[in-house]
Protein backbone atom coordinates (compact mmCIF):
# COMPACT_ATOMS: atom_id res chain seq x y z
CA UNK A 1 0.00 0.00 0.00
CA UNK A 2 1.27 3.01 -0.50
CA UNK A 3 2.22 5.49 2.19
CA UNK A 4 -0.42 8.60 1.49
CA UNK A 5 -2.92 5.35 0.84
CA UNK A 6 -1.68 3.98 4.25
CA UNK A 7 -1.81 7.29 6.36
CA UNK A 8 -5.61 7.95 5.13
CA UNK A 9 -6.45 4.36 5.90
CA UNK A 10 -5.09 4.78 9.44
CA UNK A 11 -5.65 8.95 10.29
CA UNK A 12 -9.46 9.51 9.43
CA UNK A 13 -10.26 12.82 7.52
CA UNK A 14 -5.40 12.60 6.85
CA UNK A 15 -5.77 15.57 4.18
CA UNK A 16 -2.21 14.80 2.63
CA UNK A 17 -0.05 17.22 1.35
CA UNK A 18 -1.36 19.76 -1.61
CA UNK A 19 -1.82 23.31 0.43
CA UNK A 20 -0.38 24.55 3.03
CA UNK A 21 -3.16 23.99 5.65
CA UNK A 22 -3.20 20.55 4.84
CA UNK A 23 0.97 19.77 5.35
CA UNK A 24 -0.02 21.59 8.77
CA UNK A 25 -2.72 19.50 9.33
CA UNK A 26 -1.30 16.64 8.22
CA UNK A 27 1.71 17.46 10.55
CA UNK A 28 -0.30 17.55 13.55
CA UNK A 29 -2.10 14.54 12.64
CA UNK A 30 0.86 12.52 12.20
CA UNK A 31 1.97 13.71 15.75
CA UNK A 32 -0.39 13.56 17.70
CA UNK A 33 -1.16 9.62 16.45
CA UNK A 34 2.30 8.83 17.69
CA UNK A 35 1.73 11.13 20.98
CA UNK A 36 -1.41 9.25 21.61
CA UNK A 37 0.80 5.75 21.70
CA UNK A 38 3.22 7.06 23.65
CA UNK A 39 1.11 8.78 26.31
CA UNK A 40 -0.96 5.72 27.40
CA UNK A 41 2.09 3.63 28.14
CA UNK A 42 2.94 5.07 31.66
CA UNK A 43 -1.12 4.35 32.14
CA UNK A 44 -1.16 0.56 30.73
CA UNK A 45 2.52 -0.53 31.60
CA UNK A 46 2.58 0.76 35.18
CA UNK A 47 5.19 3.38 37.08
CA UNK A 48 7.87 3.53 35.04
CA UNK A 49 11.40 3.74 36.25
CA UNK A 50 12.69 7.21 36.31
CA UNK A 51 15.04 6.88 33.43
CA UNK A 52 12.10 5.91 31.39
CA UNK A 53 9.57 8.36 32.34
CA UNK A 54 12.13 10.88 31.25
CA UNK A 55 12.40 9.25 28.27
CA UNK A 56 8.40 9.29 28.43
CA UNK A 57 8.18 12.68 29.14
CA UNK A 58 10.86 13.92 26.11
CA UNK A 59 9.13 11.80 23.66
CA UNK A 60 5.61 13.58 24.87
CA UNK A 61 7.54 17.09 24.52
CA UNK A 62 8.76 16.39 21.06
CA UNK A 63 5.36 14.85 19.98
CA UNK A 64 3.31 17.96 21.58
CA UNK A 65 5.44 20.54 18.90
CA UNK A 66 6.42 20.82 15.75
CA UNK A 67 10.18 21.32 15.26
CA UNK A 68 10.00 24.84 14.02
CA UNK A 69 13.26 24.95 12.69
CA UNK A 70 12.85 21.94 10.36
CA UNK A 71 9.05 22.68 9.59
CA UNK A 72 10.11 26.27 8.41
CA UNK A 73 11.60 24.40 5.60
CA UNK A 74 9.56 22.10 4.47
CA UNK A 75 7.22 25.20 4.40
CA UNK A 76 9.59 27.50 2.33
CA UNK A 77 10.29 24.51 -0.29
CA UNK A 78 6.79 22.76 -0.32
CA UNK A 79 5.26 25.85 -2.12
CA UNK A 80 7.59 25.18 -4.76
CA UNK A 81 7.41 21.58 -5.68
CA UNK A 82 4.51 18.93 -6.11
CA UNK A 83 6.05 15.71 -4.71
CA UNK A 84 5.70 14.93 -0.76
CA UNK A 85 6.46 10.86 -1.15
CA UNK A 86 9.44 11.09 1.27
CA UNK A 87 7.13 12.91 4.01
CA UNK A 88 4.54 10.54 3.28
CA UNK A 89 6.83 7.99 3.56
CA UNK A 90 8.44 9.48 7.28
CA UNK A 91 5.10 9.74 8.44
CA UNK A 92 4.04 6.38 7.60
CA UNK A 93 7.21 4.96 9.69
CA UNK A 94 5.80 7.03 12.34
CA UNK A 95 2.34 5.61 12.56
CA UNK A 96 3.66 2.40 12.10
CA UNK A 97 6.14 2.60 15.19
CA UNK A 98 3.04 3.92 16.70
CA UNK A 99 0.97 1.05 15.58
CA UNK A 100 3.76 -1.28 17.30
CA UNK A 101 3.47 0.27 21.18
CA UNK A 102 4.39 -2.37 23.77
CA UNK A 103 2.28 -4.46 26.25
CA UNK A 104 5.43 -5.22 28.41
CA UNK A 105 7.45 -2.84 30.06
CA UNK A 106 10.39 -4.44 29.06
CA UNK A 107 9.72 -3.54 25.03
CA UNK A 108 9.87 0.40 26.24
CA UNK A 109 13.33 1.03 25.74
CA UNK A 110 13.44 -0.41 22.44
CA UNK A 111 10.08 1.19 21.25
CA UNK A 112 10.97 4.41 22.74
CA UNK A 113 14.51 4.47 20.20
CA UNK A 114 12.15 3.38 17.35
CA UNK A 115 9.73 6.47 18.35
CA UNK A 116 12.95 9.21 18.70
CA UNK A 117 14.33 7.21 14.94
CA UNK A 118 11.20 8.23 13.29
CA UNK A 119 10.66 11.84 14.63
CA UNK A 120 14.17 12.07 13.72
CA UNK A 121 13.31 11.07 10.03
CA UNK A 122 10.34 12.83 9.92
CA UNK A 123 12.90 16.32 10.69
CA UNK A 124 15.70 15.06 8.52
CA UNK A 125 12.86 14.76 5.39
CA UNK A 126 11.09 17.91 6.38
CA UNK A 127 14.60 20.08 6.92
CA UNK A 128 15.39 18.40 2.74
CA UNK A 129 18.39 16.78 4.68
CA UNK A 130 17.06 13.22 3.81
CA UNK A 131 14.34 11.99 1.57
CA UNK A 132 12.84 8.65 3.38
CA UNK A 133 12.48 5.84 1.18
CA UNK A 134 9.46 3.24 2.60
Amino acid sequence: MEPLEFLKSKIADFPGYGEDDSRRRSDELVRSYLGEAVAGLEERLGPLDAALGQRLGDLLLRVGFTNQAAYKIYEDAARTKSDYDAMAAADAFAVEVADRAPSEPAELPAFFNEVGEALDRRDATMSGAVAFAP
